[in-house]
């Protein structure tokens, strides 16, 4: 497990209930998940590169995306404007690491919600995809 000190600006990684070891932790450090957050809050244009440090477990380095192109997907049996991100998943530690030419492709939604719409990735063990398979046309409201 890792655990991110932002006041102390390192980064813990936690085996059975203790610290094993610390990294520094530069300023904007993210982890896989986090940066597609982080990705979906820019303004993205087709050619851009987005570059952040990344925590990949037991390491911190740059980490580079690059908004491929805008394209329309079909997903979930309808037509989607998209861009499709290709992040540099070779340093990104875990089965990516143990792969020879590892690739990780995302789309997302090319509107102002930025929805994570299909995801395609090989790795030494084979590949995977996800796909949306339903969301509605407009957001829906909160009733809280």
């Amino acid at each position: 497990m890792r655990q991110f000190d932002w006041d102390r600006g390192i980064a813990d990684y936690i085996k059975r209930g203790k610290t094993s070891r610390s990294v520094p932790l530069p300023d904007g450090t993210l982890d896989m998940l986090s940066i597609l957050y982080y990705v979906r809050s820019l303004p993205l244009t087709a050619g851009m590169t987005v570059t952040r440090p990344l925590n990949s477990g037991k390491k911190i380095h740059p980490a580079e995306a690059l908004v491929v192109r805008q394209e329309t997907i079909t997903v979930g049996g309808r037509a989607w404007p998209a861009f499709l991100i290709e992040p540099d998943v070779r340093k990104a530690g875990g089965i990516f690491k143990k792969s020879k030419k590892p690739r990780f492709l995302l789309w997302i939604s090319a509107d102002k919600r930025k929805i994570p719409l299909k995801v395609v990735s090989k790795v030494w063990v084979g590949s995977f995809f996800v796909e949306l398979t339903d969301a509605p046309a407009e957001p829906v409201a909160a009733n809280f």
